[in-house]
């Protein structure tokens, strides 16, 4: 889905405003349910789970999609990390101290590791609640 949004330049952020319903997107949220349960999930936890993915899904991928633009280049998106790196090292270290000493490891990774991120930090969320029930 990630990459199908993103293959599509302006359908991510369609998609936040308006959920679509097509059958091909209501199949693949059945899909996604089924796996979630399949794993041992209870219903809630799959359930909200399926609809975070899907949040998460869409979100990175209007932001790629802004980010990106018609004609931005991976040069340009490296000058952006180092601009915003550079925001976060110069503010002021005793107001922002965790900003600042960590303005790397805030700027770190591609959009694809950052989603796979996101990805498994939903996804160890949803097993550990439902470890929890």
């Amino acid at each position: 889905l990630h990459e199908a949004l993103t293959g599509h330049p302006g359908i991510a952020a369609l998609t936040l405003a308006h959920q679509p319903a097509t059958r091909g997107v209501l199949r693949m949220a059945e899909n996604l349910l089924g796996l979630l349960l399949a794993g041992g999930v209870d219903p809630q936890s799959a359930a909200w789970g399926c609809d975070t993915l899907n949040l998460l899904v869409t979100a990175t991928a209007a932001e790629e999609d802004a980010r990106r633009g018609p004609t931005v280049t991976s040069s340009d998106l490296e000058r952006r990390a180092d601009e915003i790196h550079r925001m976060f090292a110069g503010l002021p270290a005793d107001s922002f101290p965790l900003l600042t000493t960590y303005a790397t490891e805030m700027v770190a990774g591609d959009g694809r590791e950052r989603f796979r991120f996101a990805v498994d930090v939903v996804i160890d969320g949803v097993l550990a609640r439902t470890a929890r029930t």
